[in-house]
């Protein structure tokens, strides 16, 4: 987790933790546009309101 100008930001590997997921099905989750994510440098981050916004739609995703 890093904290950038006051947002939380987290790498495909805390989210897939957090949602109990894998790596790759938070990867398709963003290519979809499901979850909002942005590349620094050569890594991934996610803003912790994305999360929370992918969890608050409603959308489950049945692996």
């Amino acid at each position: 987790m890093k904290v950038f100008d006051g947002i939380t930001l987290y790498t495909t590997a805390e989210v897939a933790e957090q949602l109990g997921v894998s790596v790759q099905l938070v990867r398709k989750l963003m290519r979809e546009g499901k979850i909002k994510g942005r590349k620094i440098g050569n890594a991934w981050y996610i803003p912790a309101e994305a999360v929370k916004s992918y969890l608050t739609t409603g959308e489950g995703y049945d692996n």
